[in-house]
């Protein structure tokens, strides 16, 4: 997880905000994986706010992230803790 936020402050510090959604889309799947819904869908809604800055909302990406967001405990990283 300290990797994921670090990437996001990188991406900030190097003035990359538009591909942020990668940063925070890792962020967002590290805190589903320890089960911390609040922070998960925090930031899959920054991706979704990037993804809606560069018009890809309506996209692919988009969608899997409202499904994201909208049912967190139910995609493929909740509680994947790896040992």
């Amino acid at each position: 997880m300290a990797e994921a936020l670090h990437s996001v402050k990188v991406y900030q510090e190097e003035g990359l905000d538009v591909f942020l959604d990668i940063a925070y889309g890792n962020a967002a799947l590290a805190y589903n994986a320890i089960e911390d819904v609040e922070e998960a869908m925090r930031y899959g809604r920054r991706v979704l706010r990037i993804l809606d800055l560069k018009g890809n909302s309506d996209e692919k990406d988009g969608f899997r992230w409202r499904e994201f967001v909208e049912k967190p405990k139910s995609h493929w990283s909740w509680s994947l803790k790896v040992n």
